[in-house]
């Protein structure tokens, strides 16, 4: 039996009391709302001390939805990492050309990192046991917008794993000098391990180094996503997918080879309105024959602390919804369902306010 097409909404049920779940499932049933995705940012809720696991709220969060009718999505949680795992462990974050970054948003460690990999593996084995088989469960989502908020990592993790890519990729090192030109600026290695990250230089790189290192990192990030992936497939039969975004510096067509479905995020703004029917486009053409997904979308306007976007103009949301349809998508969905309380993302619109009132987003979502 084909699968409906799912009117969804994002929905963070780890930062409110139960009394406003309640609330919030009887808002999702009036505006026709049947699919959730949670879980972005739950790792410290889940395991809020090193291999100690609590699954009960988001199981209790996951019946709530399934007896309101309401499919859901689940999200590894990944994305973040709790305090636990970076403080005084500079080593596992994320570095640029500054040095590591710190805990405190998201994002913050590196993809290659051994001991991310060993704890992901651990948390996702309880996750997947736990809720793998869950009667709403629809799909997993790995991670949340993969490389959204950086660059290339240039950590020491990074830095051997590179110089194992190079290896594995030209075999010997006067191939790689013969390709990349390496005589200009007396560049011309002799071990890979010669072979520098893209650190500060007085002029410019090597453009081949760029790429390759571009290269090498995209290939990290699908590598990451197969990871999670695997672990997800041992013990759930839900398909796997993540959302991805044409400005991750992602490598989309081998990324999504490594999972079940295609699904994206899209804010287009006013200015570049036509950008939204173009990503369908994209999306839809990756995995041939397959609905593709839309996972995250304003119901009004982006905001966060460093800055708060111009309105949809009225109408706009209900075009965007009716196209996507129109574009095979599968789904359409909100980011998100109640305004958070606190935290950089305070500014941006939802379909109710964090005290509970309806929105002009919450008008917009009912024309939709």
């Amino acid at each position: 039996m084909s699968k409906p097409l799912y009117h969804g909404v994002c929905w963070y049920p780890e930062l409110w009391e139960e009394n406003v779940w309640r609330e919030d499932i009887a808002a999702m049933q009036a505006l026709g709302i049947n699919l959730v995705r949670m879980g972005d940012f739950i790792w410290s809720t889940v395991e809020p001390q090193q291999g100690q696991f609590d699954f009960s709220l988001l199981k209790r969060a996951a019946d709530a939805l399934h007896a309101a009718g309401i499919d859901f999505i689940l999200t590894t949680g990944t994305a973040a990492p709790p305090v636990w795992f970076t403080h005084d462990h500079p080593e596992r974050c994320h570095h640029d050309e500054r040095g590591p970054m710190s805990h405190g948003s998201r994002l913050h460690a590196c993809i290659n990192n051994p001991q991310l990999h060993a704890v992901i593996r651990r948390m996702l084995t309880q996750y997947a046991q736990t809720l793998g088989h869950h009667p709403g469960l629809i799909m997993w989502q790995v991670d949340n917008e993969i490389k959204s908020h950086v660059g290339d990592c240039l950590c020491e993790t990074c830095k051997q794993q590179w110089h194992q890519w190079l290896q594995a990729r030209y075999g010997d090192i006067q191939a790689l000098n013969e390709a990349w030109m390496t005589g200009i600026f007396s560049q011309t290695y002799q071990a890979f391990e010669q072979v520098p990250q893209p650190l500060p230089t007085p002029f410019v790189h090597n453009p081949s180094l760029l790429t390759a290192y571009h290269r090498f990192t995209m290939d990290s990030a699908t590598a990451y996503a197969a990871m999670q992936a695997e672990i997800l497939h041992k013990y759930s039969d839900a398909p796997v997918t993540t959302n991805g975004n044409i400005g991750f510096h992602l490598d989309h067509s081998k990324l999504f080879q490594a999972l079940d479905a295609v699904a994206f995020d899209t804010y287009a703004s006013q200015e570049n309105h036509a950008i939204f029917l173009m990503n369908h486009d994209l999306w839809r053409s990756i995995k041939p024959g397959q609905k593709h997904w839309l996972l995250e979308t304003t119901c009004l306007h982006t905001g966060h602390s460093n800055n708060i976007a111009c309105p949809l103009p009225k109408g706009y949301l209900a075009a965007e919804a009716a196209a996507s349809y129109a574009l095979d998508a599968q789904s359409f969905c909100y980011w998100h369902m109640r305004q958070h309380r606190g935290g950089c993302e305070i500014g941006h619109s939802a379909l109710l306010s964090a005290w509970g009132a309806k929105t002009a987003g919450w008008r917009e979502v009912e024309q939709a």
